[in-house]
């Protein structure tokens, strides 16, 4: 039975909209992981680009305990959720993707989207701090729910979500 729903994925494809979509739908808690970033940063006064490796892996090992401690259910999301989460019990992975013309669309609209630059920038930062976290972990190969988001509303990529979830794990019941 899964008990955890983990969307990771790049910038701008959806992450956080289709996670409260999902929370909706089955009455789940939702993790936002970059907030947990941001506020730890914000309280330290830096960037959350300079919060230290660190802070980082204490903001993911409170991330591991919520998740295995969960009665469920629970979504979590995060854009290296992927590795944060391989190994805790009853977690589903959910990778959220879609057209680079998509996400740049997406990206623009956002309110933070002058602060942030752009989004080739962020996906480059995003690599080299993948890189500095997870550098001696390989790229974990547990099967994940491929989802792109293009041309869908949220609550139809939830949807779609759901009934994944539910033919891979039928006793699955929100």
């Amino acid at each position: 039975m899964v008990r955890v729903i983990a969307i990771f994925g790049p910038s701008a494809v959806g992450k956080s909209t289709v996670a409260r979509e999902l929370a909706e739908l089955i009455h789940a808690d939702v993790r936002h992981c970059g907030d947990m970033i941001r506020a730890r940063a914000s309280s330290l006064g830096v960037s959350p680009d300079m919060l230290s490796k660190e802070d980082h892996h204490v903001i993911d090992e409170e991330t591991r305990r919520i998740a295995r401690s969960s009665q469920g259910p629970l979504i979590a999301e995060g854009r290296f959720l992927r590795y944060v989460l391989t190994g805790v019990p009853k977690v589903v992975f959910v990778e959220l993707t879609c057209a680079e013309e998509e996400r740049r669309r997406r990206h623009s609209f956002r309110e933070s989207a002058p602060r942030a630059g752009l989004l080739e920038d962020q996906d480059a930062a995003g690599a080299v701090l993948q890189s500095r976290l997870f550098e001696n972990e390989p790229r974990p190969d547990e099967g994940a729910i491929a989802v792109c988001t293009d041309g869908q509303r949220p609550r139809e990529v939830a949807m779609r979500i759901l009934e994944q979830i539910e033919r891979l794990t039928p006793e699955t019941n929100w």
